[in-house]
């Protein structure tokens, strides 16, 4: 019974939710996240659609707001219309090349610093 167990344990490291979940630790809970908001952005997000947003500037009746145009600005990128994007917010293509080297620095640091974590484990 406790070697069924301690396999199933085995088996379950090989997991892709396991893996999944060991995700943030390796890459960090902030590249996790900005990682998610592009992902959203890119897939999810309709610049054109109308739903309800918690945006307080828009929800007070102004027709901009700059944090909404950024985001809509991103998306448009994503879907390739680069002029439209400029239109929305003229910072877009420049928070996301921020974004972009700032998720690269997060997982460089991260994925040196959970390696020396794993060496030091290891010796232990």
């Amino acid at each position: 019974m406790k070697i069924a167990q301690t396999k199933m344990l085995q088996l379950s490291k090989y997991n892709f939710f396991y893996k999944l979940l060991l995700l943030p630790k390796i890459i960090g809970l902030e590249t996790a996240i900005w990682i998610g908001a592009l992902l959203y952005l890119a897939i999810l997000h309709s610049p054109a659609g109308t739903h309800f947003i918690i945006c307080p500037i828009n929800n007070l009746g102004f027709d901009f707001c700059p944090g909404c145009g950024l985001g809509n600005s991103i998306s448009l990128i994503f879907q390739g219309e680069i002029y439209n994007s400029f239109l929305s917010h003229p910072l877009g293509l420049l928070a996301l090349t921020v974004l972009i080297i700032r998720i690269i620095h997060l997982i460089k640091n991260n994925w040196s610093n959970y390696g020396k974590h794993l060496a030091t484990n290891a010796l232990s």
